[in-house]
This record gives structure tokens, sequence and C-alpha cells, in this order.
């Protein structure tokens, strides 16, 4: 099973990350040299064997 946040920033420009074990979301922010007050939209995605399932969608 593999995670992954998209994140979608004030400028419409999007970054997608892998999530790990054991990392934060700071961590995660940090990874990809984005602050909280940059991002306008965040996506939580699941992707099994068969297809990628949204699970959650913060605006």
């Amino acid at each position: 099973m593999y995670q992954m946040r998209i994140f979608t920033l004030i400028d419409g420009m999007k970054r997608e990350i892998e999530i790990k074990k054991g990392t934060t979301l700071q961590d995660e922010l940090e990874k990809v040299v984005i602050t909280g007050l940059d991002i306008f939209q965040m996506q939580l995605w699941i992707q099994n064997d068969k297809k990628m399932i949204l699970v959650v969608q913060f605006c």
C-alpha cells in the first residue's frame, strides 16, 4: 500500500510527497520547502494494488 499527500499551493502549484511511517506533517512540509501559509488545499491519497482512493481533503 502506498500513501501520499498532495498539497495545492495558493499560487496553484501542486506538490506530492510519499508518506513514510513515523514522519510528521511538519517533516513533510520541510521536505517540499513550503509553510502552512502556502497551502490552499491538502489531500491524503491511498493506493492499493487496484486503485487510488482519496481519503481526506482539507481546504
